[in-house]
């Protein structure tokens, strides 16, 4: 069922989904390397990740006592989703890091419940070169993505996986 009607099983269903991240990490445990840089480092993430959804749905429509129709129906929203979290980073070579982490939301609000968890792998090449203080990534990885909202008789369970790219600015 989404927005009131009951779609057959073989409705097709397209989403598109742009995340934009804003995060304070906070180095809780770091090593530096004898030229200043950070060898590794463990730290704690919080932030705001606006997700940008818009969903179409098309197909047979089953109306309880006549025949089934095609409709289509069409959902955008977008949705601030704060987390928590943890990432750890290893320094390989002069330029790269190998980048680990895991961010997580869950809330219980008036008629909703939502989790949402994100998964991530990656190998970041510092833009920046030796600026230490004024870092620019770019991520390339492999990431997990799982939003789960249940409310007002809606459910939705939507989970994506494989590989992205990112731009990080950090400062």
């Amino acid at each position: 069922m989404f927005k009131g009607k009951n779609y057959n099983a073989n409705a097709k269903f397209d989403v598109d989904n742009n995340i934009y991240d804003l995060l304070f990490n906070y180095d809780l445990w770091h090593s530096i390397h004898k030229d200043g840089r950070e060898k590794y480092y463990f730290g704690g993430i919080f932030g705001v990740k606006a997700s940008d959804f818009d969903f179409d749905i098309s197909g047979q429509v089953i109306n309880a006592g006549a025949p089934a129709t095609v409709e289509s129906t069409n959902y955008s929203e977008t949705l601030p989703v704060p987390y928590f979290g943890f990432e750890y980073g290893t320094f390989i070579g002069k330029l790269f890091y190998f980048k680990a982490g895991i961010r997580y939301m869950g809330l219980d609000i008036k008629d909703y419940d939502t989790s949402h968890y994100d998964y991530n792998l990656a190998l970041s090449y510092q833009l920046s070169g030796d600026d230490c203080l004024h870092d620019i990534m770019l991520d390339v990885g492999y990431r997990y993505i799982n939003y789960d909202v249940e409310g007002k008789g809606n459910d939705i369970d939507l989970s994506y996986k494989g590989p992205y790219l990112s731009f990080d600015v950090l400062f």
